[in-house]
């Protein structure tokens, strides 16, 4: 009996309920894209119907990068990751100085370390998959003004993930909190979309600023120069794809939280229903 309660510990359990998990979050990522993809798009882009499948798969493509390292760093219990100039050390001392690796000193440090490399790991995720997202939200249609184009929108949707990405650790939002008032998924789901909907507003209006100074000021290949009015049509249109993104990543996170106190309280009945 044991060894069956240990293997129905809470984190395995989130485990397992992953594809589920994926099954849920991808209806409301494709009514969000389904509503804001025709604001976003051009009529003067090639091939329509290949570029709307295209943008679509790309679309949820990036948003199950998102989840699946989200899954990987998220815990109901802080963890403490390596300190960065800690790690480096380490890094180099097991690089040319031969140690033994089997003391608890090690051991601590390593599960310290792979905490560590989960949230480089998120950020990387969450920037890649901006990218992915903002190139299939506004960029895929326009192809026919240059590649320079979607490498812009790229670069930008690059950095507004690496920032929400950021956001998200250093905030330590990847802790699951088991609320007090248990209601049914459903319902909980349900009252978290306003709160996700302000949150990504606010995310995405800061994001979208610091995005277009650092397209500004950053040195890359896609700069050229174009009207103020089409500047400011940019502005506005990657602002409307940047909410977008956060809101689907924020219903992410409300889904996982809710997911995993209601597996959380399953787990809870089925360990009291042994004593």
């Amino acid at each position: 009996m044991s060894m069956s309660m240990s293997m129905s510990s809470p984190e395995v359990l989130l485990k397992n309920r992953f594809m589920s998990f994926l099954i849920w979050q991808s209806i409301p990522s494709t009514l969000i894209f389904l509503l804001f993809k025709p604001f976003l798009s051009s009529s003067s882009s090639f091939w329509p119907l290949f570029t709307s499948s295209l943008s679509f798969l790309t679309f949820h493509f990036s948003l199950l990068l998102f989840s699946s390292t989200l899954s990987l760093i998220a815990s109901p219990h802080p963890r403490r990751p390596a300190p960065p100039l800690q790690l480096a050390a380490r890094l180099l001392r097991f690089l040319f100085i031969p140690s033994d690796s089997a003391t608890p000193d090690s051991a601590h440090f390593r599960a310290r370390a792979k905490v560590s490399l989960s949230f480089v790991l998120f950020a990387a995720a969450s920037a890649a998959s901006g990218l992915a997202a903002a190139v299939s939200l506004c960029g895929l249609q326009a192809i026919g003004e240059g590649f320079w184009v979607i490498g812009r929108v790229g670069l930008r949707g690059f950095f507004v993930g690496l920032l929400f990405g950021l956001h998200y650790v250093l905030k330590r939002r990847w802790v699951l909190e088991f609320p007090i008032i248990q209601r049914p998924p459903y319902f909980s789901f349900k009252m978290g979309v306003p709160s996700a909907g302000r949150r990504a507003l606010k995310l995405s209006i800061v994001a979208s600023v610091f995005s277009a100074i650092l397209l500004e000021l950053l040195p890359h290949p896609f700069k050229y120069i174009i009207s103020l009015q089409r500047y400011f049509t940019e502005q506005i249109v990657f602002s409307i794809a940047t909410f977008a993104i956060f809101f689907c990543w924020e219903l992410t996170h409300h889904l996982h939280r809710v997911g995993f106190c209601n597996m959380l309280l399953m787990y809870m009945l089925t360990v009291s229903s042994y004593l």
